[in-house]
């Protein structure tokens, strides 16, 4: 037995030797497997297995991975389908347009890009003209080009590139006998401060029609040391004629052609100013000490410094609400500005908020403000300071005394907005009939088409629209609503004439052509004199000069309108 037992202990170990050997290998640990270290107490592998659990699991199955990812497309298309559609609207992609233009309009060669307008009382039409080859663009410069890079563009524009202001002589023929006249103005006594002349915004402010007072006018003038605001003065020099008649002949003075500008200042904004576009102005208020104040809102279109592209895009196709509107008042001394040009003036943030605020108008009794915002289709109206309940009431041209007040009462900010009009179009500039204070508004019905105009004037073309807009009384706008039983209306994209309900104005569209004659207008100006509708263009050569006779043409054109309206009926 005592031979037996090893034996057969010795057998039974090879047989479980050999039974371990012959089983297969335990799997190697997955990714999310855990193997316990040699040497580690069962408790401290516990722990470890646990800290590698948390840091190996995934956080959920892969089919709901996949289906976040499919959660993340989708979300991304309906961005990019919002934004489609955002941009079909703000550019009025999908509008037909139905032109009804005057006849026998004419184009009047000379500014190029004639960006804005201003009528003297006198019947003098100043125009603002620049051709923007300064402008970074993005397919030119880049999408990361910044403002940097503007004085280095504005160096490379020779002399006989730059901007200008034109006279455009808008009395009829039987007033004057260079009606029609087109000429290039130099401005008289510029400093050397003034490098660039690249004009924006004009404005000439209302005075009371006396023949002793002053004419001014105010330029945006973009610069490569910084935008700046030209404060001119227009003296209309004339001459002794000798005229025969029937009792033989008389003197009678002539006015001589063209009207001199005389510089008298510049105001610098500083951080008010980021992207000047246009700017409308109080009448100078004349001062005991033989100094006049002078007082102006501009409006900055962007709030992203002009040429940062990148920032710039991103304003204006996201309709950020980074613009704003900015309130100047300078003193220009009795004995006249320094050698440097510059006045001594205070600027602020009047407005902010605002999606591209572009064109500025003040109401004849200089208690509202009119802005334009571009993008947004919309016209607002708001309220200017009332520092006292016991305010005079401005007559048509204010005296001596409202203006003092009315300077006097624009620090008190901020501005009360009263309401706002939908136009179903991109609103540029207005201007205002100085007689009835209608409104006439150079407009973009397509304004994609009018980018591309700008980028390549001659091969892309932009309708050309211009809208008058009256504003309705109280009662006018009560009687409308309780008839239309209180229904509100964004505007009408077709016509563009009526008013909704509730909407500050009645909108009339007195031009709309498809662009080929005349492109990318960006301001209409009425002359009651010679009875001329003056259009200016963002790119266009000349400005367009159609005849209109205010309300006797719109009264045609309704007719017009009307027996189109029954043709198409009746097919």
């Amino acid at each position: 037995m005592s031979d037996a037992a090893p034996s057969g202990g010795a057998t039974g170990l090879k047989s479980r030797h050999a039974a371990r050997s012959s089983s297969p290998a335990p799997p190697k640990p997955s990714t999310y497997e855990f193997a316990p270290s040699k040497g580690k107490s069962v408790r401290g592998q516990a722990h470890a297995a646990a800290l590698h659990q948390q840091q190996f699991e995934p956080l959920m199955p892969v089919p709901l991975l996949r289906h976040k990812g499919w959660l993340v497309v989708a979300a991304i298309a309906c961005a990019l389908f919002a934004f489609a559609v955002h941009i079909t609207r703000s550019g009025n992609l999908l509008l037909t347009l139905r032109p009804h233009h005057f006849e026998h309009c004419r184009i009047v060669k000379g500014p190029v890009g004639a960006e804005d307008i201003a009528l003297d009382p006198r019947g003098v039409a100043f125009v603002s003209s620049d051709a923007r080859q300064w402008v970074p663009q993005m397919g030119r410069d880049g999408f990361f080009t910044t403002s940097a890079k503007i004085p280095s563009l504005m160096a490379a524009v020779s002399l006989d590139e730059q901007g200008a202001l034109y006279a455009y002589d808008a009395r009829p023929a039987g007033e004057s006998t260079t009606a029609g006249t087109m000429t290039r103005l130099e401005i008289e006594g510029l400093p050397p401060s003034v490098t660039d002349m690249h004009p924006h915004g004009i404005h000439i402010p209302r005075s009371s029609g006396s023949p002793a007072e002053r004419t001014w006018l105010y330029v945006l003038n973009h610069q490569r040391d910084g935008d700046r605001v030209l404060v001119l003065e227009v003296e209309h020099k004339t001459v002794s004629v000798r005229v025969p008649g029937a009792s033989g002949s008389k003197s009678e003075s002539a006015p001589l052609w063209p009207p001199r500008l005389v510089f008298r200042g510049l105001i610098s904004g500083g951080e008010a100013f980021t992207a000047i576009n246009d700017l409308v102005s109080l009448y100078p208020l004349e001062q005991e000490n033989g100094s006049t104040l002078h007082s102006m809102y501009i409006s900055n279109f962007l709030g992203s410094r002009l040429g940062d592209l990148g920032w710039n895009v991103v304003e204006t196709f996201l309709h950020r609400p980074w613009g704003s509107v900015a309130l100047c008042q300078a003193r220009l001394p009795a004995e006249g500005a320094a050698a440097s040009g510059i006045l001594e003036s205070n600027c602020t943030v009047a407005i902010g908020h605002l999606v591209s605020p572009n064109g500025l108008a003040l109401s004849l009794d200089q208690r509202n403000l009119y802005v334009a915002q571009t993008l947004t289709h919309e016209l607002n109206v708001f309220e200017l300071p009332n520092p006292a309940a016991s305010a005079p009431t401005s007559p048509a041209a204010p005296g001596a005394d409202e203006r003092s007040w009315v300077h006097g009462s624009l620090r008190l900010l901020p501005l009360r907005r009263l309401g706002s009009q939908h136009l179903a179009t991109a609103v540029d500039n207005l201007d205002q009939d100085p007689l009835t204070g209608d409104l006439f508004i150079g407009a973009h019905p397509k304004l994609l088409d009018t980018l591309a105009h700008q980028e390549e004037p001659t091969k892309h073309r932009a309708p050309t629209q211009v809208l008058r807009l009256r504003r309705r009384t109280e009662e006018e706008r009560s009687a409308s609503s309780a008839s239309s039983g209180g229904a509100k209306g964004r505007g009408m994209r077709r016509g563009m004439s009526g008013a909704a309900a509730s909407s500050p104005f009645a909108v009339r569209e007195v031009h709309l052509s498809s662009g080929e004659a005349f492109s990318g207008s960006s301001v209409g100006v009425w002359s009651r004199r010679s009875k001329e509708l003056l259009i200016g263009g963002v790119s266009d050569d000349g400005i367009y000069v159609c005849p209109y006779e205010g309300e006797e043409s719109d009264r045609k054109q309704e007719r017009a309108q009307a027996q189109e309206g029954e043709q198409d009926g009746q097919q």
